[in-house]
């Protein structure tokens, strides 16, 4: 291919093609909306680290003049100031442009970027073409026929699916493999995918759910003769593709209910998703088949950001004594203003911000404790503490971005208290459990748990914080095969288990436990179980106490072994011998 011309293409063109070499290059890349508050910024990538890279992108491919020199101060000034203000760390800045610098120019970008703390590199016409050699398709699309050669194959696959013989179904799959590998080739920024399902499959076409799992942005299905089902998607070929080369068509809302009409209404006040609203699509800049012969379809509208916006907004709750942080899940943005959702670290607590631009705002929540998958519960807990909090004082502080916004009344909500008070109360008895759990413990749904459940993990709990603990019993019934039970009472029972905390579905193992079970009497049942008794001369009250068994003992787990005692007073001084003793203490290392 020839070499690019930059000097002959319009600014427009220029950033176009650089926009697409950026983002298809550097995983992560966001291109940013062109605006008068864009920050000096044309690109972004957010590390995870927190820091940002960012690419300032210029039309410039002759010698810099005064006044474009002033334009590439007054991007670097701006983002220094953005930089400085939202307090970013800012990884590397480069300047992008078709232009090599001179020696002149190689010495002012110097002097201007002196006080940098970050690095900086003037991205010029080498690096550009580069870039164009890696990705010649780019400039064929946008500079050349490559556009008009793709809306032809398109054109021809429609001909093929609306026009089949009823015995080519095999010939028609391979062709359109053919148009969509060739697509492929030409296409920047999407490629197309064939999907063939056998007429017997019967499972339907989930729009949403087959976007979010696919990443297809559009997708169609048709029917051969022999009942075949053939799917096509378009799927981005980056993740800024709808951002640099947006899909555009025209829809007819066709909304009737209030419910449809509120959906309508703030989803151009504030961007919020539709949800099967129905609509018309009256046609398309770039299309699949279907819209190519059908350019009026007729049928339910959802939306949903294929690449979600970012506010870079930090949002905190506090009541001073406890607090969340609430972490961005997505953002949008209308007409007259804009709707924040965002969730604690546990995807329990979500709430929806909705800010208009005449100073009026919402704040909502909604509760997802059953959600998958399963927080830890250290995470659980933080917002149980917080929740605990902001019911006991009844107003906590909303922080945006480090600054005080508004109080939030507490009693504004209907929260239920029962629902916090249990989270609370499980969530600190399964810390305690995940300090002596070989593994970390989850958080289960509170809905799979019964009283007796919870009651367990609270008394194991208690256990582990105190090293010794008494219950009571009535009768302990066990099977035992003879006749002759081989217990006799009264005795003090002693056995070794592994404590064991079943919490939902999953089961932690938390070590030893030895139960110490007074035996005052012993009964053979008519059902063949033999039951140990408690009586009012050795108490009804068990002990159990925390131990570490060494790997040579580990034969007598789970075995009974029966001590002999004769009388009350015995069995009392054994009792008080045994709990003064120290606790064991045992360091838990998790895998």
């Amino acid at each position: 291919m020839s070499a690019i011309a930059w000097s002959t293409l319009a600014g427009e063109t220029v950033e176009k093609l650089i926009n697409v070499y950026i983002c298809r290059k550097f995983t992560g890349a966001i291109a940013v909306r062109p605006s008068q508050g864009d920050k000096g910024i044309d690109v972004r990538i957010d590390h995870q680290d927190g820091s940002i890279t960012v690419f300032q992108i210029k039309k410039f491919a002759q010698t810099l003049s005064t006044s474009q020199k002033r334009q590439i101060k007054a991007s670097w000034d701006a983002l220094t100031q953005y930089v400085d203000e939202e307090k970013k760390v800012l990884r590397a800045w480069h300047l992008v442009m078709p232009l090599n610098p001179t020696n002149e120019n190689k010495a002012w970008f110097d002097e201007l970027t002196a006080e940098a703390e970050c690095e900086v590199i003037w991205d010029g016409l080498a690096q550009v073409e580069s870039w164009a050699a890696e990705m010649p398709e780019v400039a064929d699309y946008y500079l050349h026929d490559g556009k008009n050669r793709a809306l032809k194959y398109i054109e021809k696959m429609a001909s093929i699916l609306h026009t089949p013989s009823p015995e080519d179904t095999d010939a028609i799959t391979r062709s359109l493999r053919d148009i969509c590998d060739l697509l492929d080739q030409i296409d920047p920024n999407y490629s197309y995918s064939i999907h063939v399902f056998s007429k017997h499959d019967k499972t339907d076409l989930d729009l949403r759910n087959l976007c979010q799992k696919t990443n297809a942005v559009m997708s169609q299905e048709e029917f051969l003769p022999d009942g075949t089902r053939i799917r096509i998607d378009l799927l981005p070929k980056y993740s800024m593709a709808t951002t640099v080369e947006p899909i555009e068509f025209n829809v007819t809302i066709l909304a009737e209910t209030a419910t449809e009409k509120d959906q309508v209404k703030r989803f151009f006040e504030v961007g919020s998703p539709l949800e099967k609203v129905p609509a018309q699509i009256k046609g398309l800049n770039k299309a699949i088949p279907l819209m190519e012969v059908n350019p009026n379809q007729t049928g339910v509208l959802y939306s949903f950001p294929i690449v979600p916006e970012k506010s870079s907004l930090e949002i905190h709750l506090s009541t001073g004594a406890s607090g969340i942080a609430l972490q961005e899940t997505l953002f949008t943005r209308g007409k007259s203003g804009a709707r924040w959702e965002g969730c604690d670290s546990s995807g329990i607590f979500n709430t929806v911000i909705e800010a208009h631009v005449d100073g009026k705002w919402t704040f909502s929540i909604r509760f997802l404790p059953e959600e998958e998958p399963r927080p830890s519960n250290h995470e659980a807990q933080k917002l149980f503490e917080f929740l605990n909090s902001w019911a006991t004082l009844n107003e906590a502080s909303l922080m945006m971005d480090g600054r005080h916004t508004a109080i939030i009344p507490f009693d504004t909500y209907s929260i239920d208290r029962t629902f916090i008070n249990c989270g609370y109360e499980l969530t600190n008895a399964l810390e305690i459990i995940d300090s002596a759990s070989f593994e970390d413990v989850l958080f289960p749904k509170m809905s799979a748990l019964s009283n007796r459940d919870v009651g367990n993990i609270k008394l194991n709990a208690e256990l582990i914080e105190n090293g010794t603990q008494e219950l009571v019993f009535n009768e302990l019934g066990f099977e035992y095969a003879q006749e002759i039970c081989p217990i006799e009472a009264p005795c003090v029972l002693v056995v070794v288990q592994e404590l064991r905390t079943k919490v939902d579905t999953e089961i932690y193992r938390c070590g030893y436990v030895e139960g110490v079970i007074p035996v005052g009497k012993v009964v053979k049942k008519e059902t063949g179980k033999t039951a140990l008794l408690s009586t009012e001369d050795y108490g009804n009250t068990y002990i159990r106490r925390l131990v570490v068994v060494a790997p040579a003992d580990l034969d007598q787990v789970n075995q009974i072994f029966a001590r002999k005692i004769g009388d009350p007073d015995e069995w009392l001084c054994f009792k008080n011998d045994y709990l003064e003793r120290t606790p064991i203490e045992a360091d838990v290392v998790k895998p």
